[in-house]
């Protein structure tokens, strides 16, 4: 029987070391990094506490026409960052 050979070790030395990769935590806070008016922070608060986009918005930007509040509401509620905020502090 000959000697085996490791071939890892070969192919490892070839490689070329790569990054660490920073493992987020759920600790941290993850809302620092969205930039979102106070307007928008107040709808997505209201949202969480009702979950009616109209109402929200009225609450939220003062807003007493329900039509424009609905349209508005609706369109905010499609921005990936109004999302992520709704969805962090859910």
């Amino acid at each position: 029987m000959g000697t085996k050979i490791d071939k890892r070790k070969s192919i490892n030395k070839a490689i070329p070391a790569r990054k660490k990769r920073r493992i987020v935590t759920k600790s941290e806070n993850k809302l620092e990094k969205l930039t979102l008016t106070e307007q928008n922070k107040a709808f997505c608060r209201e949202y969480i506490f009702d979950w009616n986009a109209t109402r929200s918005y009225k609450a939220a930007y003062g807003i007493d026409d329900d039509n424009v509040a609905a349209a508005a509401s609706s369109r905010l509620l499609r921005v990936v960052k109004i999302q992520a905020f709704i969805k962090a502090i859910r």
